[in-house]
């Protein structure tokens, strides 16, 4: 699965994701790759369930980790969605700064539908286009 975003009008690719019965992983985004992917959303969901990935971006070593909580229904742009939420938090290993946690709403057949940081990020899925089969 491949995200996208406009930018000043033209189409680019921000992820490219694997979805699996384990879960949802990215592989990549912004042109760089995860090694290994990181799992953003277990499968199946069990509220409470906690993981943790450690990957290598770039030049970096990131610390990932996720805990997913009760699945809620959210209205965006792109419609209304039983979502399975989950708090990701993210730390560069060789660094004690801490970035902003993220919750993230991901809809079962359609991928993430909202985002949020107490930084003030905000995601909403605008809209939703299935896959053409």
């Amino acid at each position: 699965m491949t995200t996208e975003f406009e930018d000043g009008g033209q189409w680019r690719v921000g992820e490219k994701m694997l979805v699996s019965s384990r879960g949802l992983f990215v592989l990549e985004r912004g042109g760089s790759t995860f090694d290994p992917p990181v799992c953003l959303l277990k499968l199946p969901h069990k509220p409470g369930a906690q993981w943790e990935t450690v990957t290598k971006f770039g030049d970096s070593e990131i610390r990932f980790k996720h805990k997913a909580l009760r699945p809620e229904l959210v209205r965006v742009a792109a419609g209304r969605f039983e979502a399975l939420p989950v708090v990701e938090h993210m730390q560069f290993v060789d660094s004690d700064a801490k970035l902003w946690p993220n919750t993230h709403w991901y809809a079962p057949g359609v991928g993430r539908v909202k985002q949020t940081n107490e930084g003030g990020l905000r995601y909403l899925m605008e809209s939703f286009t299935p896959p053409e089969r």
